[in-house]
């Protein structure tokens, strides 16, 4: 399920594209101190800019990004193309722990 708060951000994604207010910004990750590629929104006032990154672009999303699978609603389809079953991975992460 999609959180709030990425569905807030994505409101704000479309919002900012629809006003013209983006920046594609390179920034540094705080869990892993790599370079990301950061869609941004940018707000002002009164003069002052703010940045307010929303989206981090990924380097090859077919290779990084795994989507849901259409036959299997716990599933995804890894590049591969084999089917990742989510729930069972975590049962087994909790069985090996």
């Amino acid at each position: 399920m999609i959180c709030d708060s990425a569905k807030r951000n994505f409101a704000q994604l479309k919002e900012a594209t629809t006003c013209g207010r983006l920046a594609l910004m390179e920034c540094m990750s705080v869990k892993d101190k790599q370079l990301v590629n950061v869609v941004c929104a940018v707000n002002e006032d009164d003069g002052d800019v703010e940045f307010v990154p929303l989206a981090i672009l990924t380097t090859n999303p077919y290779e990084e990004l795994a989507p849901p699978s259409p036959d299997d609603p716990q599933g995804f389809i890894m590049p591969d193309g084999s089917n990742f079953k989510l729930v069972a991975a975590i049962k087994q992460e909790a069985t090996d722990a």
